[in-house]
């Protein structure tokens, strides 16, 4: 091991001091397409005007993606025939393979969780960085990067498919190929729901690598240019627009031009827009008199039965954010618990 070892607070600073680099887990943000963080969020953060916090060390879903890790690593190198590089016996072996075609270099080795991890950068362009999860060699001899997650049961859905895995990550996992041009493979794996486990090898076309290659240069040549990517619409660039502009100040701005034809295609959705939202607010009132007439006749019970056998509803007391309680209804179909 030739890179230094850091700590994990040593890592964070790194990351926020200044921000001048792109990790694989902001790779989705800067295209849009990640589920939690606008790109909007995301260059105001990098820029430092609008600062977000890092995740809390005691989040269960943190600690626990932290704690599950190495069993997903282990598990995928099991079922798909590679043998894990064990960054405390391997990583001569680690470093020889990201820098061998002289495209990478390991800057240093996170300790994280008790265990080390390479911070990657590219040397083409030094502010594309990566710390992988853990490294390894398949049957070939091929140096494979794999990244590990432990997923909900409400993403359940974008793992159905065989090869389908959520965007955001399929992002992440080409953004790690980009960094480190030598790996011959990137593999994600998951848990998901807390007893599925999920593949994927990522398809590292040279077509698709090089479509993501310009669309996070050109945001990092924005960045350091000071333009501002465009509001999306989603919950994050709104919060992020909200955090910026937090007060009124009585004055007008003339918009742009394109204002003008954006007004018209407002007005003309708000119209499309009128009937479907009477349509859904009949049918969740529909729906609100059948729940209620259900949680009446489960009254103080955890569970009411079908007679059917179609499946049972919960109505189990969970915490709120507040630190109050209240009632989930919730159908259980019959044969899952």
């Amino acid at each position: 091991m030739t890179a230094p070892v850091i700590s994990r607070a040593e890592w964070l600073r790194r990351k926020r001091e200044p921000i001048t680099t792109l990790g694989s887990s902001s790779a989705a943000a800067a295209c849009g397409l990640d589920p939690y963080t606008s790109a909007l969020a995301l260059y105001h953060a990098m820029r430092a005007t609008d600062p977000v916090e890092d995740a809390d060390p005691q989040n269960d879903h943190l600690y626990f993606g932290n704690v599950l890790e190495p069993i997903v690593v282990s598990e995928a190198c099991k079922r798909l025939g590679l043998r894990w590089l064990d960054p405390n016996d391997d990583a001569w072996v680690i470093e020889a393979e990201i820098e061998r075609d002289g495209r990478s270099k390991v800057e240093a080795w996170v300790l994280d969780f008790g265990r080390l991890q390479p911070l990657v950068s590219s040397v083409e362009k030094p502010w594309r960085v990566s710390t992988l999860d853990a490294c390894a060699v398949d049957r070939d001899g091929r140096f494979v990067i794999v990244e590990a997650k432990n997923q909900g049961e409400r993403r359940n859905v974008f793992w159905d498919a065989d090869g389908a895995c959520p965007d955001s990550y399929r992002i992440q996992c080409l953004h790690q190929a980009l960094t480190v041009p030598s790996a011959a493979r990137v593999v994600l794996a998951a848990i998901v729901g807390g007893n599925r486990f999920r593949s994927v090898d990522i398809d590292l076309a040279p077509e698709t690598l090089a479509d993501l290659d310009l669309i996070e240069s050109q945001f990092m040549r924005n960045l350091a240019a000071g333009i501002e990517p465009d509001a999306d619409g989603s919950v994050s660039a709104t919060r992020t627009l909200r955090s910026l502009h937090p007060d009124d100040n009585g004055l007008t701005a003339t918009l742009p031009s394109a204002s003008c034809a954006l007004h018209a295609e407002i007005v003309e959705l708000e119209d499309q827009a009128k009937p479907l939202r009477k349509a859904l607010a009949d049918l969740e009132y529909q729906i609100g008199r059948r729940t209620a007439w259900l949680e009446q006749r489960i009254g103080s019970n955890t569970f009411g039965l079908i007679p059917n056998g179609a499946g049972k509803y919960s109505l189990k007391t969970q915490r709120t954010a507040n630190g109050g309680t209240t009632r989930v209804l919730r159908f259980i179909a019959a044969g899952r618990k």
